[in-house]
């Protein structure tokens, strides 16, 4: 029965593409409580080598995480029952404990051998490279010789890679399959050229192409291994760094958004997200540390090596240059301010004196870039990779990795198309940016590169990049929105008197768009009855929620509530109004047919984008008035930053008409208090207001006076009065007297709303 344990599992583990330790760990955190933890790395791989785990409680997360896995490569995957594996488990552990005699003895032999990690066939792949396929017929003796050393280092680099894996165990986003995705790059790309001119590499430059991505992960790894002992995960200040860890808390400082994301960890609706967020700030740095090259061509020429040949091959002031071009942007690659800049002239390499070659490194170094940007290294993504962990429903970098290692590029006439399947939005965008970014790379190099790399093509492509739900199929655009700019308003945004100075005018901005909900109600009902018995009402509370460990800010209203449209493309578009959607357009033209006129005051997005003043993240529950198959439809949704993408959910509660948004207060209790701002700019309120902080409460009756707090810039009121603008009367008692500047009509609009001449106020 041990036989068949072993046998199960090793189909499970092809299905499931021969996951790393690490990344079945990732996918058991996801699955267990909170507060649980997986076990270590080291014990997964004894599992995954084929050691029965003690008890079934151990064994079924474990396999849930394979089959998860496998599922997203295959949704053809089906399970086995559980209590077949019980069973199959259960006479393992009998054939161990009775020392393999019996129907297991078996076991032993059919069991790879046991080790942390699976061996890397590097060898193979580079005695596969199509760069030895685009040599002359009469450099073969010098391209066998090379080629055949070139697979004994494939050996040894294999090697130390092995032996630099385990620091990074903990590393969630370490890719054990970059660099075999970097080679087959390479090939499709030599594929491809080698049609225009089947004969244009030498021997050196074969060599070097098949070598290099085997050398950019060992490098790198290296690197990252010995400056892991800055410690990744901690995200705080020490008061005696040592120069590397001073030179990581610089780049941390930087990130002050996501180091309080990672302070979140311990909310109940989220993972802890500081590994993921540690460990990418980690990369950004030590990506651009130089690392030891000379250390590790050391390592790599050890003595019976017989390196021969391409000792000269693997030049240190070459390959410096070679392998900084994954890293370098478009432009950077041939910029002769920088150091590392790939040179216009052939890098000569003397074979003790018996050969002579040129290395063209435009063309070695541009094929290297291109095949690392289509190989896809997840550190290199964009930072919406990082916005979007350690928040409810994150993207997971295991997912993340399996995505990437499963994408494929297409070419096509005069371009080439990547298509990928994500689980999560997030993903979806940062692989559509980075096919932008290979693009900008192409251009570069064919503008500037060697003549021999024409036929690459000029242009990528991204519509099959897509997110796809747990059975495989597409998950409509409609429903996952990004909090965004619109970019035609965004410079008078930043630019004129929008520009935000005081954090606390995001209560304003709260108030602005509950006013405006509940002004939107009241036209409505107004135009359906004119005897509407309509009563708007807003309430602020602000306090420290138990349930959710968190401070938090809620403004509460009963207006017209939103639906996915008005989510979509109005509050999380900042600079865009309600008022610009169609169907208000058309509705404000019927309510005039009737008498009805509505003046709005605030500019959804804008006020939005100010929520983040206060807040890192925005909750917002809403039931738009409009029946949806003639029932409330409540939806909800959680903004974990701008430029996040977030997804629309039903409550499962029975709709009750209006929106509540709550603000989770980065400052908590320190945050400006709701009471006391409301009192400063709140002179009469159109709708009953209410007001609640700790222990203090105020409220604000419809169209009753209540004197503020005084504020600079404001108009002041004196005892009730008409109030008088030009070319109307307002219907509001006082009189207003100005003592400030332009600035106070924004303040003034909250009690006194002035409308044009000939309009009627609402």
């Amino acid at each position: 029965m041990a036989e068949k344990y072993w046998a199960a599992l090793s189909t499970l583990l092809e299905q499931a593409g021969r996951p790393e330790a690490a990344a079945v760990r990732a996918e058991m955190r996801r699955d267990l409580p909170r507060g649980e933890e997986p076990p270590a790395d080291s014990t997964i791989s004894e599992w995954l080598g084929g050691t029965i785990p003690r008890q079934n409680k151990a064994l079924d997360p474990f396999l849930s995480a394979l089959y998860g896995i496998a599922r997203r490569r295959s949704q053809s995957v089906r399970r086995r029952p559980n209590q077949e594996w019980h069973d199959m488990a259960t006479q393992g552990r009998k054939a161990r404990r009775s020392g393999g005699n019996g129907p297991d003895a078996g076991l032993a032999a059919s069991r790879p051998p046991r080790t942390a990690h699976p061996r890397l066939d590097w060898r193979r792949e580079v005695a596969k490279s199509l760069a030895w396929q685009c040599l002359n017929s009469d450099e073969e003796a010098l391209s066998s010789s090379l080629r055949e050393q070139a697979e004994d280092i494939a050996d040894r680099l294999a090697e130390l890679y092995d032996e630099v894996r385990h620091t990074l165990a903990d590393d969630p986003w370490h890719d054990v399959r970059l660099a075999r995705r970097i080679s087959s790059s390479a090939n499709k790309l030599i594929h491809l050229l080698r049609k225009d001119k089947e004969h244009f590499l030498a021997p050196a430059e074969a060599a070097l192409i098949a070598l290099l991505p085997f050398l950019y992960q060992v490098h790198r790894s290296r690197t990252a291994a010995e400056l892991s002992h800055v410690d990744p995960t901690d995200l705080g200040q020490r008061t005696a760094p040592d120069e590397d860890r001073r030179m990581y808390e610089v780049l941390v400082r930087g990130h002050q958004r996501l180091i309080r994301r990672a302070e979140l960890g311990g909310l109940k609706d989220r993972r802890d997200g500081r590994p993921e967020i540690g460990w990418w700030l980690f990369h950004q740095w030590a990506d651009q540390q130089p690392g030891r090259l000379t250390e590790l061509l050391s390592a790599v020429d050890t003595p019976g090596a017989g390196l021969g040949d391409l000792d000269v091959v693997l030049d240190p002031e070459l390959l410096t240059r070679l392998l900084t071009c994954a890293h370098a942007g478009p432009a950077e690659l041939f910029d002769p301010a920088r150091a590392e800049h790939l040179r216009e002239e052939a890098f000569p390499l003397d074979f003790h004196g018996h050969d002579f070659q040129d290395v063209r490194e435009r063309l070695v170094g541009s094929l290297f870039a291109i095949a690392h940007g289509m190989a896809v290294e997840v550190t290199s993504l964009p930072s919406v990779v990082v916005r979007h962990v350690g928040i409810p429903e994150a993207l997971v970098p295991a997912t993340l990795l399996t995505t990437v290692d499963k994408a494929s590029w297409r070419f096509g006439r005069g371009s080439v198309g990547l298509k990928a399947d994500c689980d999560h939005p997030a993903a979806v965008a940062a692989l559509t940016e980075h096919s932008r970014r290979v693009e900008s790379l192409l251009q570069s190099v064919r503008h500037v590169s060697a003549p021999e790399l024409d036929a690459l093509p000029l242009y990528t492509r991204a519509v099959d990049v897509r997110e796809v739900d747990d059975k495989g199929s597409p998950v409509p655009v409609g429903g996952v929105i990004r909090f965004r700019l619109d970019e035609e308003r965004v410079q008078e945004l930043l630019m004129g008197e929008n520009l935000y100075r005081d954090r606390s005018l995001a209560i304003r901005e709260l108030y602005q768009n509950a006013l405006d909900a509940c002004r939107y109600r009241q036209a409505r009902a107004q135009a359906a009855d004119s005897f509407s018995s309509y009563l708007g009402r807003i309430e602020f509370t602000q306090g420290f929620d138990k349930e959710e460990g968190r401070y938090y800010l809620e403004c509460r209203d009963n207006g017209v509530g939103m639906d996915e449209l008005t989510l979509s493309e109005v509050f999380s578009q900042a600079g865009v109004r309600f008022t610009d959607l169609p169907r208000y357009q058309e509705e404000r033209q019927e309510w005039q047919g009737r008498g009805v006129t509505m003046h709005p005051n605030s500019r959804f997005g804008i006020g939005v984008l100010s929520y983040f003043m206060l807040a890192d993240e925005v909750r917002v529950t809403t039931c738009h008035m409009d029946p949806v198959d003639g029932r409330l439809r409540e939806i909800t949704v959680l903004i974990t930053g701008p430029g996040h993408y977030f997804r629309v959910r039903p409550s499962g509660r029975a709709g009750t008409i209006g929106t509540t948004v709550r603000l989770y207060l980065r400052e908590g209790e320190k945050a400006p208090s709701c009471v006391r701002e409301l009192r400063r700019f709140l002179g009469i309120a159109e709708f009953r207001t209410i007001a609640a902080h700790g222990a203090q409460t105020v409220e604000w009756e419809a169209g009753v006076l209540r004197p503020r707090e005084p504020r600079g810039c404001m108009p002041t009121v004196s005892k009730p009065m008409a109030v008088w603008f030009p070319g109307t009367l307002a219907p509001w008692g006082g009189t207003a007297r100005w003592s400030g500047a332009d600035t106070a009509v924004g303040y003034w609009s909250m009690g006194f709303m002035p409308s044009p001449a000939g309009d009627t106020a609402s």
